[in-house]
């Protein structure tokens, strides 16, 4: 099994491709700006007992990136930030 950094977790794709590797067996980290203010991973880490990592990661941060990306293998980069607006 691997070791696995996704980034971008609170939602969406990243927080489903957490899921599915942790059903799968492997080892991830799921990192999102502030695990605080979001519960749902957690949750659904806990309920189904899957070895998922919940971390905060500021992907902007080099000093925080350089902490978490050694000893995986396999970094899935998901972060990204959208703008709603109206488009004229």
């Amino acid at each position: 099994m691997a070791t696995i950094l996704i980034t971008g977790c609170r939602s969406g794709i990243g927080y489903e491709t957490a899921l599915a590797f942790g059903r799968r067996g492997d080892t991830v980290y799921a990192t999102m700006r502030d695990p605080s203010i979001d519960d749902r991973l957690r949750d659904a880490v806990a309920r189904e007992s899957l070895p998922v990592v919940i971390r905060g990661l500021d992907v902007t941060d080099d000093t925080a990136i350089r902490d978490v990306v050694a000893g995986i293998d396999v970094l899935v980069n998901n972060a990204g930030i959208g703008f709603v607006e109206a488009i004229e």
